[in-house]
């Protein structure tokens, strides 16, 4: 039954028939929904709270209301590249499927798609079906939805958050200043100061238990949360002094990495013999992944601290092949 629909979505879609129609009457709106009198009046009464230019004509069952025919006129048109963009956003968020995020970008979708032609819906059928992304290994967010709420609403809000922390060594209960929530690998983290301190902190969504909506706090002024990660590799904090990092790589590899952006302040190096250096000004301990995912085709050249690391990752590696049965 259509009167199931929540009253966001069955309000979408009468705005949607006021445009094809210009004008409805109780009845039709009964229609259209299933519903009875009193609800379809409340729904077009929604409408106009919200600002709609509806006006009620005539009086008791001969009553229709009218769209403003300039209102009308100006509605949104979803154009081919709109219905691309759209596609393309909603394909790469499936680490927040069933979040409250997918949520309201499903519902602005449906706004945007008021009048839309018949044109631009099958341009978005056919989006939905030749567009394919193939997503790398990532985190599901659909059971943190009453955790990523109140912390949307802090960010907004200039709230201050009660969160439940499960850190690596133990757990904790703090007060934190949200500044910026962070997309890293296809993972949500929060960047946030404990309440009257200035020093940054990063927390996985996934570790917090529990959040709560606290009280005002003042957003820094002039402050930029992007340059938090300037000189960091990664999401991590540095726990290493920022340094050149300077990664060689073998001739195969040098034009596909030559192609990819790793760090804002990268730059290449081209060797006599065909190999090809990264070098980079950062820190953290993320660089060792960076290395580790191009096995032998990279060496580290610096720092020596990573260097070393990596040599020792290797080496435990090939302990596992020393036979060839696994054994």
């Amino acid at each position: 039954m259509t009167d199931k629909l929540r009253p966001v979505v069955r309000a979408i879609k009468l705005l949607e028939a006021f445009h094809q129609r210009g004008t409805l009457a109780t009845k039709d709106v009964m229609e259209l929904f299933d519903v009875d009198r009193q609800v379809a009046r409340r729904d077009v009464l929604s409408l106009i709270e919200a600002g709609v230019p509806i006006t009620p004509v005539g009086e008791g069952n001969a009553t229709r209301n009218v769209l403003d025919a300039g209102y009308r006129r100006s509605r949104f048109h979803f154009t081919a590249g709109d219905a691309f963009a759209f596609a393309l956003a909603r394909r790469m968020m499936p680490f927040l499927e069933s979040t409250l995020v997918t949520e309201w970008l499903d519902e602005l979708h449906a706004k945007l798609a008021v009048g839309r032609p018949e044109q631009t819906a099958r341009w978005e059928e056919r989006f939905r079906q030749r567009l394919v992304y193939l997503s790398e290994p990532h985190r599901s967010y659909a059971e943190h939805e009453a955790v990523i709420d109140p912390l949307i609403r802090c960010l907004l809000d200039d709230k201050t958050a009660h969160l439940d922390y499960a850190g690596v060594r133990r757990r904790d209960k703090l007060t934190v200043e949200p500044l910026a929530l962070v997309i890293y690998r296809r993972a949500l983290y929060l960047l946030a100061r404990r309440a009257g301190a200035t020093e940054l902190r990063r927390f996985a969504i996934e570790r917090i238990r529990s959040a709560r909506i606290g009280e005002p706090f003042r957003y820094p002024v002039g402050f930029d949360p992007h340059e938090a990660f300037r000189e960091s590799y990664g999401i991590a904090d540095p726990d290493h002094p920022i340094s050149e990092v300077r990664l060689r790589f073998v001739k195969g590899t040098a034009e596909y990495v030559r192609a990819r952006h790793f760090h804002p302040t990268q730059r290449f190096e081209d060797g006599p013999d065909g190999t090809l250096d990264l070098v980079m000004t950062t820190g953290g301990r993320e660089l060792e992944n960076l290395a580790l995912e191009y096995g032998w085709t990279v060496e580290v050249i610096a720092p020596a601290w990573l260097r070393a690391t990596v040599a020792e990752h290797h080496r435990r590696a090939a302990a596992y092949y020393s036979t060839d049965d696994g054994r």
